[in-house]
């Protein structure tokens, strides 16, 4: 993508507004390719931390898929399409993913250093959890 540009033609916002204090935080398993078994996989935790990014910015990158998937549509529909043609699509937001609370429990044990395989230890630290949740 080449200097994309948000047209700012949303009411009530400033585009070149500076994002301050948000940090966006995902955790996911990968393997280091497809063929790999289950037991080789990873869990990664992920943070993306968005201060001093513009909403332009962040929108932009937004963009990016989007622009790549209607290059390949007018590509595979050449003929359907004039020079100049103006195309709109309507954003979706990605579905939302469950994460299973107890699988997210075992992860940060592990991140944490506990032996998951251990059942005292990570029956102590969920006690420690528990309790440091509750003060």
């Amino acid at each position: 993508m080449t200097d994309a540009k948000v047209t700012n033609t949303i009411t009530n916002a400033d585009l070149n507004k500076v994002v301050q204090g948000i940090v966006l935080k995902t955790t996911f398993k990968v393997k280091r390719d497809k063929d790999m078994p289950d037991s080789s996989r990873k869990t990664i935790h992920l943070s993306v931390d968005f201060e001093g990014v513009t909403l332009n910015g962040v929108f932009a990158k937004t963009l990016k898929p989007t622009i790549i998937q209607v290059q390949s549509m007018v590509r595979n529909n050449w003929k359907d399409y004039t020079d100049n043609q103006a195309v709109k699509v309507k954003f979706s937001a990605p579905s939302e993913t469950y994460t299973d609370p107890m699988a997210l429990l075992f992860a940060e044990a592990a991140r944490d250093g506990v032996d998951t395989s251990d059942g005292n230890a990570l029956a102590a630290y969920i006690t420690k959890r528990a309790t440091e949740m509750s003060k």
